[in-house]
């Protein structure tokens, strides 16, 4: 296709697709191909004058296309006019029709600008291509008019078209207008592209080549200097985008010539970094792979030949390719190979080799394992034998006790049986249809154990007809027949004994109807006789209840006699009291306490007779509660008058109390409560579950009795509800701590021990018992089957969370209202002491500024002088005075009240101005207690603790604390430790024991 040119003085200017306009003067004239044709003569012609009125059929013209000032020959004719006519016509309509795709072709071109110069006002532009529209319709419509006829818009319409020549000069220069500002974006959107080469493509690389060369001595100078002559060309390009055309495409290339040596540059760098890194990388594989051949390959092999006797020449054959190859592995890379790929070559070779050696490894194995499972089913189908004989020894039982074999179990022994001998036979051929033989017998005796229950509990009622019931009615009868003699010895009632005699009737009734059921063939109701069951249980109870209560009011009637001896101990007592008021052997404050005591025993003998006469059962027990009670606060300091009241018979209220339970352990334990407590904690026992109560006690070792008193003793200050559920908690940790002592003998594990006597000694309820329970169940799940270091690590876990557990135990039993304080165990010695106070409002533990408590009694933590003078005075209920102070520092001082109390009762050591916030001693506490109630003690000659002198000033008072009971010697060596402070926790145990005798 030819363009359309403008020919201005030698100057060729491209417009777009069209024809070729020359334009020489006023005259245009259109080209295409060879053929000219020319609408007006040329501007160098001669003037000659033509018009249409001269030659109406056309001016003649001469081979250059002037003028010869003649008219068209007539010769012509029509034909000749016409054929003018229609060349113009079709001329002007194919020039019209160039122009029409010109303007096209611009309104293109201006789309496509317009995408690169968004910001460009196309206004003017548009305006133009609205004239040429305009231009353009009216030279086609004067073309489309033209004919013979009407030969005179031929010249208006080129008129038209030089018009449209003209406008095609302002196009263009709004066309340069718009190409230089897509120019402009072209170049910054180059240097864009650029710059971003810059920072993050180049720049990039070289950091990562920076990286990545490490330790190799590679020389980075020529890219760095690359880097910096493409970083300043393209500055330089960048920082004036308005320079010439040409210049910065010049500028540009020279910015890409520079890039073109980095990047070849760093293809090469690349290549030597990358055999670096292939060097480094075949060394770190070299070690993995002798640690491999070393810790895998050569003990897999070790391991098989031990296990294998057949054949291992093949993999013995590869062991020594492997290992002959690894040294020409280490040898080629110490050497510094260049080319990776050899590398590579040598490395695929190796793991050839050793696939090989691990594919010809799996098929010995693979023979090695089929043995290990023959062995295996052969050692299954031993142990499944012995069950075969426990199945025939059970079926033998059952059909002892019920005279017959069911059929049943019959059927599945031989299918046991059968199973086996099948497994057997297969056990080395096909060890997997042998596991299928196995399983097979397995359900079967499943099914023998799951079916022969019913059997079984037929088979049991049976036996149970025939001689347990049986004989459990004999020994009632006979029993009852030793009741009636004794009865008719003591005058017994015989109503009672009548009633013994319905209890075995009834007993009987029920047994026969029972056993007829049994004996109803293979259906057996086993819904009635549970049934029954329950009602030959509720029998049962109401024969023991019967026999209770005939033995309970035979006791009572010979109760006379015990009354009789309280009331002679109570003489006796009344007497040697009077005889050591002659002797003044004791203290007169002493003497008086125990005038008390006898006082008081007198009046309960009496209240005790009075009650046994009137037959009030019910009272002769409170009183018995009551003497109990006063045994315990005599025992301690009036031992010396006292024959029955040495402190309470542990032993005989246990056997009282908890008849039908094993009592020597408990005995043991309760030999280990405080003797004002005996009572008290038999009256909390009591209200327990028996069969929770002999579960406990079975499981207490020797060394956690005097914990397990401690709980007892401390458990009945807390609120009733909550004893049963310390009493099931205590249970379950006793269990758990068996349970793991066991496994700590079995292992000689020390770390165990500890971890077992933790958990026995744990209290704790609700998610931390549960969480406890997890941690050493899942402890015996994991440990089952492990050792050595293994083990270890286990216990070592476990200890951590019972450690863990069982302080947040103590948070929880805090939290949840069991105890008072987080920070006293239920089985510490001083627990109950510190209960007791809390509960009669004599201590409250610590407080926050507000006045709100802590929940922490801090039982280590020494009292203060100003602490024990309010503990004794609350304990003794006599309270703070009223009044100022002489001691100046307490009158500002929280204690102010007490202080005061204790000047108006002359206690020594606010005589003496003593600093009341200071520690108190054990001495001093000693004597704050003894001079609170008006006990003033006798000189003493020794001090009966190894290092108290009889010098000591307060030794009188020392002495007389011990002799009431109030302290005891530390430790094995018994000290006092007169001159030593003394903690919440021991100054809680005295002030109670004080508190009590007072």
């Amino acid at each position: 296709m030819l363009k359309s040119t403008y020919f201005t003085e030698k100057k060729y200017v491209v417009l777009g697709a069209g024809l070729i306009f020359s334009v020489i003067g006023s005259t245009v004239f259109a080209l295409e191909g060879d053929t000219q044709t020319a609408t007006t003569p040329p501007a160098d012609c001669p003037a000659v004058q033509c018009d249409a009125t001269t030659c109406p059929s056309g001016c003649a013209t001469d081979e250059s296309g002037c003028y010869t000032g003649s008219c068209k020959s007539t010769d012509s004719g029509t034909a000749g006019n016409d054929d003018y006519v229609n060349n113009e016509k079709s001329n002007l309509l194919f020039n019209f029709k160039q122009k029409e795709d010109e303007l096209k072709n611009w309104r293109r071109t201006l789309s496509d600008q317009k995408r690169c110069a968004t910001n460009f006002d196309a206004t003017a532009l548009e305006g133009h291509f609205k004239t040429w529209e305009g231009f353009l319709a009216e030279g086609k419509t004067l073309s489309e008019s033209v004919s013979t006829a009407n030969q005179t818009p031929i010249q208006t319409a080129w008129d038209k078209n030089r018009d449209l020549d003209d406008l095609r000069y302002s196009i263009q220069d709004e066309f340069d207008k718009i190409n230089s500002a897509c120019d402009l974006t072209n170049k910054k959107k180059s240097c864009d592209e650029r710059r971003r080469d810059f920072d993050r493509n180049m720049g990039g690389q070289l950091k990562d080549i920076k990286r990545r060369a490490g330790s190799a001595s590679v020389d980075l100078s020529s890219l760095e200097k690359y880097l910096a002559d493409f970083g300043a060309c393209v500055n330089n390009l960048c920082t004036d985008t308005g320079m010439a055309q040409e210049t910065f495409w010049d500028d540009h290339r020279t910015c890409e010539y520079f890039r073109d040596d980095f990047n070849s540059t760093i293809n090469d760098l690349n290549e030597t970094v990358n055999n670096a890194e292939c060097v480094a990388n075949a060394k770190k594989w070299l070690t993995d792979t002798d640690r491999d051949f070393e810790r895998n390959i050569k003990k897999q092999y070790n391991d098989l030949i031990k296990q294998a006797n057949g054949e291992l020449a093949d993999l013995t054959a590869k062991f020594q390719v492997l290992q002959n190859l690894l040294p020409e592995l280490h040898a080629f890379v110490d050497a510094g190979f260049q080319d990776c790929q050899d590398w590579n070559d040598k490395q695929r070779d190796f793991d050839d080799a050793r696939n090989e050696w691990w594919d010809a490894h799996r098929e010995i194995q693979d023979t090695v394992n089929l043995k290990q499972q023959s062995r295996d089913i052969l050692r299954s189908i031993k142990d499944q034998r012995r069950s075969e004989k426990d199945m025939l020894r059970e079926l033998k039982n059952i059909a002892r006790q019920s005279g017959e074999e069911p059929a049943e179990l019959k059927e599945y022994i031989a299918c046991v049986a059968d199973n086996l001998t099948q497994a057997e036979q297969v056990a080395e051929s096909d060890p997997q249809t042998g596991w299928d033989y196995l399983r097979i017998a397995g359900d079967c005796s499943s099914n023998f154990w799951n079916t022969q229950n019913t059997y079984r509990e037929k088979a049991n009622v049976i036996e149970q007809c025939s001689d347990n019931l049986a004989r459990e009615s004999k020994d009632w009868e006979r029993e009852l027949k030793r009741i009636k003699r004794e009865s008719i010895r003591d005058g017994g009632n015989e109503k009672e004994v009548s009633a013994l005699q319905e209890r075995i009737d009834d007993f009987n009734a029920l047994r026969d109807e029972y056993c007829a059921l049994a004996q109803t063939g293979e259906e057996v109701d086993f819904d009635a006789m549970k049934d029954l069951q329950f009602e030959i249980d509720a029998s049962r109870q109401d024969w023991w209840d019967a026999m209770q209560n005939f033995h309970e009011n035979r006791e009572f009637r010979f109760f006379k006699e015990r009354i009789d001896e309280l009331e002679r101990a109570v003489e006796r007592a009344a007497e040697k009291l009077e005889e050591a008021r002659d002797s003044k052997r004791y203290p007169g404050e002493r003497i008086t306490f125990c005038g008390k005591i006898v006082t008081k025993g007198q009046g309960l003998v009496g209240a005790l007779k009075e009650a046994y006469a009137a037959t009030d059962r019910g009272q002769v027990e409170d009183v018995m509660q009551e003497i109990e009670f006063l045994k315990g606060q005599a025992g301690p300091q009036c031992g010396f008058i006292f024959d029955e009241f040495q402190g309470p018979d542990v032993g005989q209220i246990v056997r009282d109390n908890l008849e039908g339970i094993e009592t020597q352990i408990i005995e043991e334990v309760m030999q280990r409560v405080s003797d004002e407590l005996v009572n008290t904690v038999m009256s909390q026992l009591l209200t327990m579950q028996e069969n929770l109560i002999e579960e406990m006690m079975s499981k207490v070792e020797e060394s956690i009795q005097e914990h397990i008193a401690n709980v007892f003793e401390a458990t009945t200050a807390l609120k009733e509800e909550n004893q049963q559920a310390i009493f099931e908690a205590k249970n379950e940790a006793l269990t758990l701590g068996g349970q793991l002592r066991a496994i700590a003998e079995r292992t000689n594990n020390k770390q165990l021990y500890g971890v077992a006597d933790r958990v026995e000694q744990a209290v704790v309820v609700s998610n931390s018992a549960e969480n406890l329970r997890n941690a050493v169940n899942g402890f015996f799940a994991l440990a089952d089957g492990l050792t050595g270091e293994d083990f270890i690590a286990e216990v070592v876990e476990l200890d951590e969370a019972t450690n863990q557990i069982v302080a947040e135990g103590q948070e929880e039993l805090h939290d949840g209202g069991y105890v008072p304080y987080r920070d006293v165990p239920l089985g510490q010695w001083y627990a109950y002491d510190v209960f007791d106070l809390t509960n009669e409002g004599i201590v409250s533990g610590k407080k926050d500024q507000s006045g709100q408590s802590l929940g922490e009694f801090s039982p280590g933590q020494k009292v203060k002088i100003s602490e024990v003078l309010r503990m004794i005075f609350e304990a003794f209920q006599v309270g703070p005075a009223d009044g100022e102070t002489d001691l100046a520092q307490a009158n500002d001082h929280w204690a102010k009240g007490y202080v005061k109390r204790a000047e108006l009762l002359s206690m020594s050591l606010i005589k003496q101005r003593a600093d009341i916030n200071r520690d108190a001693t054990r001495a001093e506490v000693c004597r704050m207690l003894l001079e609170a109630q008006g006990i003033v003690p006798a000189d003493v000659e020794k001090v009966d603790f190894p290092d108290v002198s009889p010098r000591h000033e307060d030794a009188n008072y020392i002495q007389e604390c011990k002799n009431l009971g109030l302290f005891a010697g530390r430790g094995d060596t018994g000290e006092f430790l007169p001159d030593e402070g003394i903690n919440r926790a021991e100054a809680a145990k005295v002030v109670r024991l004080a508190k009590m005798l007072q």
